[in-house]
């Protein structure tokens, strides 16, 4: 079993590998040259190390226990909030919902 300090260490590393894998798709998708991928991991590993800061500071001043339970909850709402008003925008567009995929003609090969 993991010792407690290295978990929070691989999460991260986990992180960062998860955007390195996911970044040649996007680059491909977005038509980036190579040097915008770097760009985009930098830029990605700033932003996610000052939440990190920010948010130690924050559970020195008001406790870890306390900002855990309200991130938990400002996500649980969130995420409720997201799926209700998924669920109105495509009970208007019938037939437009998410993964749905218009029919295609199979071939007709097997006779």
């Amino acid at each position: 079993m993991w010792s407690w300090p290295a978990r929070p260490h691989f999460l991260i590393g986990a992180d960062g590998l998860a955007v390195a894998i996911a970044l040649p798709t996007l680059q491909t998708g977005l038509g980036a040259a190579p040097i915008d991928a770097q760009w985009v991991l930098t830029a990605y590993g700033l932003a996610f190390g000052g939440t990190l800061l920010l948010a130690g500071r924050l559970g020195d001043l008001y406790g870890r226990r306390r900002l855990l339970v309200w991130g938990m909850a400002v996500f649980a709402g969130a995420s409720a909030w997201r799926a209700w008003h998924r669920s109105r925008r495509d009970d208007r567009r019938p037939g437009r919902c998410r993964g749905s995929v218009p029919p295609r003609p199979s071939p007709r090969r097997w006779r």
